[in-house]
């Protein structure tokens, strides 16, 4: 045990001795749950190997004892968990905290509320899309707390209820908390977010906000890793300890090492940032030069640039993303507006004599009257095309995206599919955390942003024959002596319908 660590088992040794002989204790804090409980920055995540409990922390820093904040009549805490049946466990824990702490506070068994005497509430609600936290618009609460915060796919739900933090009391805090282990669908944006290293160590920083106004505050986010020696009463049992040994390798480092380098359910696990991620250089001009486009207006959308060598090698080189400034968010620009970034950025390409051919966009954009336009008007391809940027569709057919997918992991596996570095921002903050579909294995989740990864799949399926040409044989060139030598000896086929002997 640390010194600091040491230094709180004190604190609580000190406040467990006042409580008087005869009075059993509910709950009692290990020092790692203390830390958290007592963390005073706006958005804190407990997370790190299995067994440390987290849960336990988040069900008791919910009621707010530090502040007192069920005896505030408008008090509201909410916690979340994906799906209703993750909440059963939460809710069974709170019951048996609760009902021995706070003897007078109710439990709602419909609602899934409990209800103090003051008239504060603790709600639990699940939360599996965003769809499922837009019931929450208008309302407002001074904690929110997520349980196993990396099953949430994307940050959008965590995001949108950002803006239900709010409170008219002046000494109640509004707090963001949350709990998770390094692995789940969610795994890239939570790591992003709290800036967790690989190795899982402890972080915490601000992040500077101004107003419309000028003036500037800081919002302040930390993460505090826990790991299994961190709970006392877990570490006595040596089976659990075990059967976490058993794991294979990426669960293993995740749950029982908190090491946060591995996403399990990863779709393409074979992207390595080491091995894909190329410093740029000049490209030359008489190499093969392509853009694809999946198109977005309310939510983004992407184009690339690529490029291939003689060798084969793909390289993206280059994005526009339709990015609204928050995850899955486009910025509702027009396809007159896209078309002309476009025009304008390959401006100095072009002057060098490099042409882009071949560039497929996704279908939907040939549809007429699509994008909540009338029938009678032109469909964004044609756009696009009214300003000189042309398409062409992106193959289509049965299981046409598994074998798009089963092409890109082929690349990245062989080494033939590349990144320039700085300039793919967004297919780097989006494609790597895409996790596989429920539904479908050989699939990506579709329900995650995965507009670069599909612009991506048409282009490599746009060059799949390129890709795959075997070097053809050196033939003599027409009109010379080699030339006319095999045209004379090679003897000439009959035509199958010629008549005659």
């Amino acid at each position: 045990m640390s010194v600091s660590a040491a230094n709180i088992q004190h604190l609580i040794d000190a406040e467990a001795a006042k409580i008087p002989i005869d009075q059993p204790i509910a709950w009692k804090p290990t020092p790692k749950q203390f830390e958290f409980l007592s963390a005073g920055e706006d958005e804190v995540l407990l997370g790190g190997a299995a067994g440390p409990g987290k849960t336990d922390a988040l069900v008791m820093d919910v009621v707010g004892v530090q502040h007192q904040a069920y005896d505030y009549p408008k008090y509201r805490g909410i916690l979340f968990r994906r799906t209703f049946d993750d909440l059963t466990e939460i809710i069974d824990r709170s019951r048996l905290y609760y009902k021995q702490m706070f003897p007078s506070a109710r439990y709602n068994e419909s609602k899934h509320e409990w209800t103090w005497p003051s008239g504060a509430k603790i709600i639990f609600r699940y939360a599996c899309h965003k769809k499922d936290v837009l019931s929450h618009w208008g309302k407002e609460y001074q904690y929110i707390g997520w349980d196993e915060l990396t099953q949430q796919a994307t940050e959008e739900s965590y995001v949108f209820m950002l803006s239900r933090s709010r409170t008219t009391h002046t000494t109640l805090p509004c707090l963001i908390r949350a709990t998770c282990t390094p692995n789940g669908p969610g795994h890239s944006w939570v790591k992003r977010r709290f800036q967790i290293p690989n190795d899982g160590k402890a972080t915490c920083f601000s992040e500077l906000v101004t107003f419309e106004d000028g003036h500037q505050e800081k919002i302040w986010r930390a993460f505090i890793p826990a790991r299994l020696t961190d709970n006392p009463h877990l570490m006595h049992d040596r089976k659990y300890v075990m059967r976490l040994m058993q794991l294979g390798q990426r669960l293993r480092a995740a749950l029982l090492e908190g090491r946060w380098d591995i996403i399990e359910g990863q779709f393409f696990d074979k992207f390595d940032p080491k091995k894909h991620i190329v410093p740029p250089f000049p490209i030359p001009v008489d190499w093969p030069h392509w853009r694809c486009l999946d198109w977005g207006y309310r939510k983004p959308y992407s184009v690339g640039w690529y490029t291939m060598n003689p060798e084969k090698e793909i390289y993206r080189y280059r994005e526009l993303y339709g990015y609204g400034g928050a995850p899955n968010v486009g910025t509702r620009e027009t396809a007159i507006q896209v078309a002309r970034k476009i025009r304008k950025i390959e401006n100095i390409e072009k002057s060098a004599g490099v042409e882009f051919r071949r560039n497929p966009a996704d279908r939907s954009i040939w549809i007429q009257g699509g994008h909540g336009r009338g029938p009678d008007e032109l469909s964004i391809g044609e756009i696009f095309a009214s300003e000189k940027v042309k398409w062409i569709p992106a193959s289509q057919g049965p299981r046409s995206r598994q074998s798009g997918w089963a092409l890109l992991h082929s690349l990245l596996e062989d080494g033939k599919f590349f990144l320039f570095d700085g300039k793919c921002e967004h297919w780097l903050r989006t494609v790597p955390e895409l996790q596989v579909s429920e539904d479908d294995v050989e699939d990506l989740d579709s329900d995650m942003e995965d507009h670069a990864a599909d612009e991506t799949r048409y282009s490599v399926v746009s060059r799949h024959k390129a890709l795959i040409e075997e070097p053809q044989e050196e033939r003599p060139k027409p009109g010379t002596f080699d030339h006319l030598v095999e045209i004379t000896d090679k003897p000439k086929k009959r035509h199958p319908y010629k008549l005659g002997g």
